[in-house]
């Protein structure tokens, strides 16, 4: 098989699954490492998730004219404590390195949510600031360059330095 390495992170094949419904907990990556996935990307975890995006509605996508497709998958199901509580262990005893997908929208969340993971023993993390459904929504991120130096130095500075950090911009 074919290794892969991010920065000091190994990863025993470059198969990772990316942050998504499938990545909602460890469950599906736990049979997919079976076949070869080496690890996964969390779906986007959230300190506070309002309780109308808590359901997740099916279908999960719709389609606005001839040219848009919002992606409705706008929360998460479960709150971030299950990943603190067992998700990440699972993961790790698996014998996976494990990448926390963040929300970035909300710094100073983004930063309680750091600590918290780096205490526990986070590898890396992804912080999202460009969901595909919420751009036009909710101020599109990716393309604020203000919001995003102010994130990318404050994740920076928040983070005691145990994990990788990886800023992924969509």
């Amino acid at each position: 098989m074919l290794k892969t390495s991010v920065g000091s992170l190994q990863f025993p094949s470059p198969l990772i699954l990316a942050s998504g419904y499938i990545t909602e907990t460890p469950d599906f990556f736990l049979e997919a490492q079976r076949h070869g996935c080496a690890s996964m990307v969390t779906r986007s975890l959230k300190e506070h998730v309002p309780p109308e995006r808590q359901r997740i509605p099916v279908p999960r996508y719709a389609v606005r004219g001839t040219n848009v497709m919002l992606n409705a998958e706008w929360g998460n199901e479960r709150p971030w404590t299950t990943w603190r509580d067992e998700g990440v262990k699972r993961v790790h005893d698996a014998g996976a390195p494990l990448i926390l997908s963040l929300s970035g929208r909300d710094i100073q969340s983004c930063l309680s949510l750091m600590r918290t993971f780096d205490d526990i023993g986070a590898d890396a993390y992804e912080i999202n600031v460009s969901c595909s459904h919420s751009g036009s929504l909710h101020g599109d991120l990716n393309t604020n360059l203000d919001h995003l130096r102010t994130l990318v130095q404050s994740v920076r500075a928040g983070t005691k330095g145990l994990a990788q950090m990886l800023v992924i911009i969509l």
